[in-house]
């Protein structure tokens, strides 16, 4: 995909035995993203890679789910913002330079993010923010963390969690 404004996919993504590559037209620039409004479904031999760094971002406004049995062979950083939840049936893999931007919604399913030991960021965006441990594992968590709270809000950590950089 080579778009010239944000690709908005209104129903599911489902990748099936095929090379699916998104390319990056500014590195400032909403062009570089994908936004779907509804699920991600990545076949077992299917490869999601990148020109650049762009991102996927879900932004529906009901249940999304994440389903990447195949690879990313890149850096592809992830969004999300739904006020309702994302099921993540399999491990989502953040890659170097890659990161995940959680604004809303809740975390559920089996899967959990794994970081990239280099340079890979957690953001989290919006307030209120009430963490959970998917986003943020035990293990092969990110390795730098960046909390934007407006004045007056606090963000609770339910957890212990140990990282290199918190911005």
């Amino acid at each position: 995909l080579k778009p010239k404004r944000p690709l908005e996919v209104y129903g599911d993504l489902i990748l099936n035995n095929s090379q699916f590559i998104i390319y990056e037209n500014n590195s400032n620039s909403d062009t570089n993203s994908i936004k779907l409004k509804g699920s991600l479904f990545q076949s077992a031999n299917n490869i999601i890679t990148t020109v650049g760094k762009p991102f996927i971002q879900f932004n529906g406004n009901q249940t999304q789910t994440i389903s990447l049995l195949g690879q990313i062979s890149s850096s592809v950083s992830f969004k999300f913002d739904n006020p309702t939840e994302f099921i993540l049936e399999t491990n989502i893999p953040i890659n170097q330079r890659a990161s995940v931007e959680y604004c809303r919604g809740t975390f559920t399913g089996p899967g959990n993010f794994i970081f990239n030991s280099l340079r890979s960021s957690l953001y989290y965006k919006k307030t209120p923010i009430q963490p959970q441990g998917k986003e943020w594992p035990i293990n092969n968590g990110p390795t730098q963390v960046y909390i934007n709270l407006s004045e007056g809000h606090r963000m609770p950590m339910p957890f212990s969690r140990t990282i290199d950089t918190l911005h």
